[in-house]
């Protein structure tokens, strides 16, 4: 890749199609004629229409009067560009703006930007880091540090943690300094029309790379299905619980950490007139729909609108299916539904964690039985039947790790 060559650094969001959706009519939603950039793609985009943010009129009523001149618009572009490898057309597509509102469902390639990121960076050169922690209430999570360090210091539980997304120092002067993946590549490089296809030649052969196993392999341990029979198994039985009102371990959610501050509600259906919900229950959406039998179609084409409280248009978008959680056991395995793909646990994972958990010896602390009092007072009567080298840390705050390291230290000793 060329440096130096007078080409302005460019903020780049970059998406990977899957191989089987080749023709432009495949990939995007709009009905814009395309324009063809040379010999080097494709841009599409939308017209921007500006209006009056709705905060005008909600808030304020008819106090302000008309034409204050105040409008909000959001422009949508994507640039799609083929390149060939191992003689196949390989497409990608450069989104600019809210652009990637023009991509159609499930053509991307999912975790795309998170692999050519772990696959570009050093063991302790992370700065941020979002994980969904699977679980009857899945909790997304967005981690930053002040300075870069190992994925260890973000506390991730490698049992249940699903990282999702990575901020790191790039280890490869082609990616910039700082370097962002989830399903899109986050870059700012020295790259315009005149050399994206040389770079996002570079990216495919970095996704293609398993060099990140070497530091990074716990990536892996919560395993995507990718059996397709055992997939089907578990959409069907996904479905027939939602039919059977069996909602227990199944639920709905954002799929993807979001400032909330920006969002008035969701709805279920497009029209402007629909009921604003605060947030996302299945029984809610259910009840949208009164009387029909879910099926998988229906998960995956219905859809969930965030809408925005600055403008409210529409600022978010995702199928239901997508939204959905669900916890389900086949085959003595558990598995779990999260941002629309199957997970079950790595089999090699769960039996050590198995002999890990059976190789625990029983606790032989013998504490006294509760009588009377409270929390605290049973706590304290704990701490001193065990003798010198134990102390009741009940409503003892600590304010630094410092402190926690002061405290565990004189506990050991």
């Amino acid at each position: 890749m060329p440096r130096g060559n007078g080409i302005i650094t460019n903020r780049l969001t970059i998406y990977l199609i899957k191989p089987k959706y080749q023709q432009l009519e495949d990939i995007i939603d709009s009905a814009t004629e395309p324009r063809q950039v040379g010999d080097v793609g494709q841009f599409v985009f939308e017209a921007s229409h500006p209006e009056p943010p709705a905060w005008i009129t909600s808030f304020f009523g008819d106090a302000l009067g008309e034409n204050l001149g105040i409008v909000a618009s959001s422009a949508k572009g994507i640039f799609l560009v083929p390149i060939r490898s191992r003689n196949t057309t390989i497409n990608f597509i450069v989104s600019f703006g809210l652009g990637r509102h023009l991509l159609k469902e499930g053509v991307i390639e999912e975790r795309f930007g998170l692999k050519v990121v772990l696959n570009s960076v050093g063991q302790e050169s992370f700065r941020s880091i979002d994980k969904t922690t699977l679980g009857s209430v899945p909790k997304h999570s967005r981690e930053q540090m002040s300075r870069d360090v190992a994925p260890a210091d973000f506390g991730i539980d490698i049992e249940q943690d699903l990282v999702s997304s990575v901020t790191a120092r790039s280890n490869d002067s082609r990616f910039g300094k700082i370097i962002s993946g989830k399903d899109a590549l986050h870059v700012s490089v020295p790259v315009n029309k005149s050399n994206i296809s040389e770079f996002l030649a570079y990216c495919h052969e970095r996704y293609r790379s398993n060099a990140y196993k070497q530091n990074f392999d716990w990536i892996d341990q919560i395993a995507e299905v990718r059996n397709g029979a055992i997939e089907d198994e578990l959409n069907a039985r996904l479905v027939q619980r939602i039919n059977q009102n069996a909602l227990d371990k199944i639920w709905m959610a954002v799929p993807e950490v979001v400032d909330w501050a920006t969002l008035s509600g969701f709805r279920h259906i497009r029209a402007k007139r629909a009921e604003l919900q605060d947030d996302l229950h299945i029984e809610q959406y259910l009840e949208s729909f009164p009387g029909r039998q879910i099926s998988l179609e229906n998960l995956k084409n219905d859809h969930i609108f965030a809408i925005s409280a600055e403008s409210g248009e529409q600022l978010f978008r995702w199928t239901a299916f997508l939204c959905t959680y669900a916890e389900i056991n086949l085959r003595s395995k558990v598995h779990i539904l999260n941002n629309g793909k199957w997970y079950e646990i790595a089999r090699g994972f769960a039996n050590e964690v198995q002999r890990d958990f059976i190789g625990t010896p029983d606790c032989d602390i013998e504490l006294p039985d509760y009588t009377a009092g409270s929390e605290l007072e049973y706590n304290t009567l704990a701490a001193g039947s065990l003798g010198a080298g134990a102390c009741c840390m009940d409503q003892d705050l600590i304010a630094s790790m410092e402190e926690v390291t002061a405290v565990l230290s004189f506990a050991t000793y």
